[in-house]
């Protein structure tokens, strides 16, 4: 039930059902300094032009402000000195063209009701469509230019970037552009020609001849790929009608609401083209995009029938799974047609794709186990797409990974970003050769998996800092120093740290430095035995396929003074070292970070392929410090500070500087870990297989939780043999 503000009192207009209202709308975008007249504004101006009105009448009707009934003249209400041009111009544009109701949403919406915004947003589509005229305002366009020309005002307007005019350009049948002096400048299906140009919307949706869901999820998620908002829930929202789905917004959510837009879609659109998404920003192993702008290049993938999909396979249709995938804890469920890559010898052979290049440390790296075809293809008669997927790495989330590798202890998958595998109709016959189809119950990751909000989170169009690392090392090295916080904060806990060792050769840098709480002691460490804590950080540039990537490396070790272990009865512990300062040397520091960190549980190494720093923190470790006296080793807790060690970089700094920031916690006290012997591993691993293959219902699952297994143990397949042989007989190559 939207409200309307009538064009010729200035009143507010209540109507129950907008599609029996004949009423204009406006499009346009918001300044930037958002000083747009809200709601609440325009209720002071009607009630500065109607001072006698009363309390319990409705400012939506007010008697005093309806005019003669031939709206002769506009009211007193557009001329008065506070209202905003954009509200006055846009009513008297729609009053000319004859239109008595008009719809704004900077002043229709009452923003402080939640119930009616969340209304708005998922009604905002149809009531776009419903209007009998949009007028979409083009504030940068000036008059008097040719929209056509190559450079034109009009292809480079703001309001061809903002997510919101997307809706509103494709819901509305007719939409008339004016410039910025009001003034005339074209229709949509006028421009249409030059609008697909400029948005890649399909011309026939564009003029009406084709519903906008004829195309594929993809193909509509690239058309919002290179459109922002203010607020970034607003990514998704504004997608709602365009997809058909409706959700309640929920501000403050973050990129979770695209998340949740993709959960909408996959329960109401039987469209498989939501999983085909590029990263081009960031390593996501996950089934489900968390922006839309990782659909920029998705605009060529559509839908296959599953006749179609059938014949291009040689499969009967009753083989072909249903489009449907459910979310749940452990992933998205889904089942899919696959091929056991680890029955075609040299993979790479057949998919250039699919080459993997061995790690210099760790050599040889796993390939994905399996190949999950989807029903979508590169544009019409194409390649069929497929899904790499692999087996997770512990810690890394629930369900498969996508991807074409694992990966390795050493970070070199993140030069790994193909997600997605193009299969030609040649390609596929010759892969039958070795291997039939198989349907599989699967469970695949949902997204990448989540890490607490911090400035170091890179986030789409992020503007570039011009700090160029790889450069800095290249050359003199950056400017390397402690964060002035940091030492602070340190020395109210009782803890020093020590002047910086830097070293920097050409491409590399070496800083060490020591944490030590023995020099500066206060009632935080008065209970507590002295401690030394050796940090060593390392950089060095890395090429590789003509990239440049910076690695960085974080290791630690940890000492305590040598009366710590004078109250042991047995001397000192096994492994242990006394140095010449009496400090004993415990194990090394283990690292707990969202990336695995190999078996060196000392250091951890990250590798980033861009150059530029685009965020706050450039990188980070943690480390677990031991700070509990030796009678308490055979307890089930431990007590233990939370060492973080970060490299910074100011956004507002544009020279080659790098701050060292150290943050440690208070002591707190946790549970052991529990270490498995090798054989109980093994024996529990087992165990789950035997679990799993010895399991006859339809409710399977195509993955294993606990420990690493052979590559064929992987994948059950759901369907009984008979089934696969069919298959296989329907599949063989012509």
């Amino acid at each position: 039930m939207p409200r309307f503000l009538d064009t010729w009192t200035g009143e507010f207009v209540w109507k129950n059902d907008p599609a029996k209202v004949r009423y204009a709308i406006l499009s346009h975008t918001w300044r930037d300094d958002g000083g747009e007249q809200t709601y609440a504004d325009v209720l002071k101006i009607q009630a500065d032009i109607q001072p006698c009105s009363t309390t319990s009448e409705s400012p939506f009707t007010h008697p005093a402000m309806t005019v003669a009934e031939d709206h002769s003249k506009p009211s007193a209400f557009f001329d008065h000195p506070q209202l905003s041009e954009k509200i006055v111009m846009a009513c008297k544009i729609a009053r000319e063209a004859g239109f008595k109701l008009i719809w704004i949403d900077t002043c229709c919406i009452d923003k402080s009701s939640s119930a009616e915004l969340a209304e708005a947003i998922n009604s905002m589509y149809s009531w776009y469509g419903l209007s009998d005229m949009c007028y979409a305002f083009l504030a940068d366009v000036p008059d008097g230019e040719n929209p056509t020309r190559r450079y034109s005002a009009f292809r480079g307007s703001r309001w061809h970037k903002r997510g919101w005019t997307l809706q509103e350009l494709i819901a509305s049948e007719r939409v008339t552009f004016l410039t910025k002096t009001w003034s005339f400048l074209g229709t949509k299906r006028s421009l249409a020609t030059l609008l697909e140009q400029i948005t890649r919307i399909e011309f026939d949706i564009l003029i009406g001849r084709a519903p906008v869901d004829s195309v594929s999820v993809a193909q509509r998620m690239a058309w919002a790929a290179m459109r922002e908002t203010t607020r970034i829930e607003d990514r998704a929202y504004s997608l709602l009608g365009i997809f058909g789905v409706h959700m309640a917004p929920i501000y403050g959510e973050g990129e979770n609401a695209f998340l949740r837009l993709q959960e909408e879609i996959l329960r109401t659109v039987p469209d498989q083209t939501v999983f085909i998404w590029d990263q081009y920003y960031e390593f996501s192993p996950g089934l489900l995009a968390t922006s839309p702008s990782f659909f920029k290049y998705a605009g060529d993938i559509c839908v296959m029938s599953p006749t179609e999909f059938a014949s291009r396979l040689r499969i009967g249709i009753e083989d072909v799974p249903p489009l449907h995938a459910i979310v749940t804890p452990q992933g998205v469920r889904i089942k899919l047609l696959c091929l056991d890559l680890h029955r075609i010898p040299d993979i790479a052979e057949y998919i250039p794709q699919m080459r993997i290049k061995p790690c210099d440390k760790c050599g040889p790296r796993p390939h994905a186990h399996l190949l999950a075809l989807l029903q979508c293809q590169y544009i019409y008669d194409g390649p069929i797409l497929a899904l790499p997927l692999c087996h997770p790495p512990p810690g890394l989330g629930k369900g498969l990974h996508i991807g074409i590798g694992a990966a390795c202890a050493h970070s070199c998958f993140f030069f790994e970003f193909n997600r997605r595998v193009y299969l030609s109709d040649k390609t596929l016959r010759r892969l039958l050769k070795h291997c039939s189809l198989s349907l599989f119950d699967l469970s695949i990751l949902h997204h990448r998996p989540r890490s607490s909000p911090s400035r170091s989170t890179m986030t789409m169009g992020v503007a570039n800092y011009g700090s160029n690392l790889y450069t800095w090392l290249m050359q003199d090295g950056p400017i390397f120093e402690f964060d002035t916080d940091s030492v602070q904060e340190l020395a109210t806990q009782g803890f020093h740290l020590s002047p910086l060792s830097c070293t920097k050769p050409s491409g590399e840098a070496a800083l060490s430095f020591t944490l030590s709480s023995c020099s500066l002691r206060s009632p935080l460490t008065a209970n507590l035995p002295c401690q030394k804590i050796l940090v060593d950080i390392s950089l060095a540039c890395l090429e590789q396929d003509d990239k440049h990537a910076v690695r960085v490396e974080f290791s630690a070790a940890h000492f305590t003074i040598g009366p710590l272990q004078a109250s042991h009865d047995s001397g000192t512990p096994p492994g242990s070292e006394i140095d010449a300062a009496g400090f004993r040397c415990n194990t090394p520091l283990s690292v707990i970070l969202d990336t695995p960190s190999g078996t060196d549980l000392g250091r951890y190494t990250s590798t980033y392929k861009f150059d530029h720093i685009r965020h706050y923190t450039v990188s980070h470790a943690e480390f677990a410090v031991y700070t509990g006296p030796p009678e308490q080793d055979k307890a089930k807790t431990v007590r233990i500070r939370w060492l973080k060690v970060s490299l910074q970089h100011r956004k507002e700094d544009h020279t080659p500087r790098l701050y060292i920031a150290v943050e440690l916690s208070g002591v707190h006290a946790h549970a052991k870990p529990c270490v498995r012997s090798e054989e109980q591993q093994g024996l529990s691993s087992a165990n789950t297989i035997n679990s799993v293959e010895d399991d006859t219902s339809e409710d399977l699952h195509a993955s294993v939780s606990t420990g690493y297994v052979e590559p064929e143990d992987l994948f059950v397949p759901l369907v009984r043999q008979p089934t696969v042989q069919a298959l296989s007989r329907h599949s063989s190559p012509a």
